[in-house]
């Protein structure tokens, strides 16, 4: 099993006598490649790769995980992004009365919900199949880090949008189906798609009435979000356009 060859930050003995800043580079380049495999954190690092970086080294966490046991335990409310390193984890959900199991492996990521919505509908648990190594990224963390990312505001606010209106559909048919909403190829549009138009509004204003725009961004996002969640989503609700006088 390729899970037995992957060094984990409790084996390494010198880790606990480091500085906390080398620390924190470290975990960076450590977790930087497992979460950029995820279209949204790759356009990012094309655009600074410093907020990808960020990402991994405040919001992300390593997790190991015996055959048979649960990513989140009992009672624990799943709040992290998933991916997986090493093994695989098996999600079994009911769709049309039917039950279903899907398998994350190696490359895979799951529970992209929880970086965009502060509550998320119940899940069933994830299971390992065998010893598995999880990278886990906080939700409310990114969501914390995400609000002082100012240049990139726009774009993540514009695929925060998409990924609800997208999920949305699914969650209603199926709520515990809503944690696999992960296909690459439609999260790689999404997020081309959102950045694409970031870049494209950037040039067409003035830096500074862009930048009157992007301060307001973090408590619109905030505020886009909760519309979603109580179901008073409306186009003019969130126009991002400066506002004219």
């Amino acid at each position: 099993q390729r899970s037995a060859h992957v060094i984990r930050e409790s084996q390494v003995a010198l880790i606990e006598v480091l500085p906390e800043s080398l620390k924190c580079e470290l975990r960076g380049q450590a977790f930087l490649p497992t979460i950029s495999v995820h279209p949204l954190f790759h356009v990012l690092s094309s655009i600074d790769g410093d907020v990808p970086l960020k990402v991994a080294q405040r919001c992300a966490g390593e997790k190991h995980v015996t055959t048979g046991g649960h990513v989140f335990g009992s009672g624990e409310v799943s709040c992290s992004m998933i991916f997986v390193v090493a093994g695989s984890v098996c999600y079994t959900y009911t769709l049309h009365k039917t039950s279903m199991t899907e398998t994350l492996e190696e490359g895979h990521w799951a529970n992209e919900m929880v970086l965009w919505l502060a509550e998320i509908p119940p899940l069933h648990p994830f299971v390992a199949e065998v010893d598995s190594d999880l990278v886990l990224v906080s939700g409310a963390q990114f969501r914390e880090l995400a609000a002082t990312f100012h240049h990139e505001s726009l774009g993540l606010v514009k695929y925060a949008e998409a990924f609800l209106n997208d999920v949305g559909d699914q969650v209603t048919a199926c709520p515990e189906q809503g944690a696999l909403f992960n296909d690459k190829c439609q999260v790689a549009a999404r997020a081309d798609k959102a950045f694409a138009a970031y870049l494209s509004t950037a040039n067409r204003h003035s830096s500074r009435r862009h930048g009157s725009v992007l301060a307001k961004l973090p408590g619109r996002l905030s505020a886009r979000i909760s519309e979603t969640m109580n179901g008073n989503f409306s186009e003019e609700s969130f126009d991002l356009s400066p506002r004219r006088k």
